[in-house]
């Protein structure tokens, strides 16, 4: 990263700010992330999807501690003492932001990561067509037009 990238990646009083948009900020009442565990079922057929979840656990985290290096932001994200995510911030050569999440806690498969929005702001849906998943061991690209295809194809 570059001294002029780290210009506009800014830590501060628990918000991460990038080009003046401040993305994530915790507060009281607001955690950074949660983390889940459950189970799913998923169809899917030419993409239209049919999910069936089961959501068994979901913890809401909080910041527990804060690494600013030259070259990136770590948060370390925990519940009740214990950390359970760290979120690392770096900025590429083309000045594209990435948050990179690690568990520290093996067994969640689930995770939320809450972005600071105003009040008009909407999003109605976020669907990439070249996203891959992973379900029940079987990996797929959502929005294949061909399933059979969509279990085998790599990126």
């Amino acid at each position: 990263m570059t001294i002029a990238q780290q210009q506009h990646l800014i830590l501060s009083r628990h918000e991460v700010s990038y080009h003046d948009l401040t993305l994530f900020k915790q507060t009281d009442g607001s955690p950074i992330a949660f983390l889940g565990r459950g189970t799913a079922a998923i169809d899917m057929y030419r993409g239209n999807f049919d999910i069936k979840d089961n959501l068994q656990t979901k913890i809401p985290l909080t910041i527990t501690d804060e690494q600013v290096a030259e070259d990136d932001i770590t948060l370390t994200l925990g519940f009740d003492g214990r950390d359970y995510l760290s979120l690392n911030f770096t900025i590429d050569s083309h000045d594209r932001l990435q948050v990179t999440p690690t568990l520290l806690i093996d067994g969640w498969n689930r995770l939320w990561l809450r972005l600071t929005a105003q009040s008009d702001e909407k999003v109605y849906g976020l669907v990439n067509n070249s996203h891959i998943s992973t379900y029940a061991g079987t990996t797929s690209r959502s929005g294949h037009p061909n399933p059979e295809l969509a279990a085998t194809s790599t990126p």
